[in-house]
């Protein structure tokens, strides 16, 4: 399974676990491909056994790596936003 929770970040799972990933743009170093900069990937920060730990997890990393007021207000709003569409898609799917 793999849920996109924000622009930066995603959950994905194993048989096992789930992973949080956060978004990286390749910038230039002297090993870097040229062709590969400005490239986004995918780079896993932690794994959790269960949904509710990658969301707290990804509100605080949204708060450590941010400086700007608005911007982390605007991205935990994103955050809870998706959080609760996909509560209520899950309450109203059930069987």
């Amino acid at each position: 399974m793999k849920i996109q929770l924000t622009k930066e970040y995603q959950v994905i799972t194993d048989e096992l676990q789930f992973i949080v990933q956060r978004v990286k743009v390749t910038t230039a170093t002297k090993l870097t491909n040229p062709d590969n900069i400005g490239k986004e990937s995918w780079v896993t920060i932690g794994n959790f056994p269960n949904i509710q730990y990658c969301v707290n997890f990804i509100a605080k990393n949204i708060v450590l790596v941010n400086d700007d007021l608005e911007i982390i207000v605007d991205r935990l709003n994103e955050l809870d936003a998706k959080v609760d569409s996909i509560r209520e898609f899950l309450t109203n799917t059930r069987i």
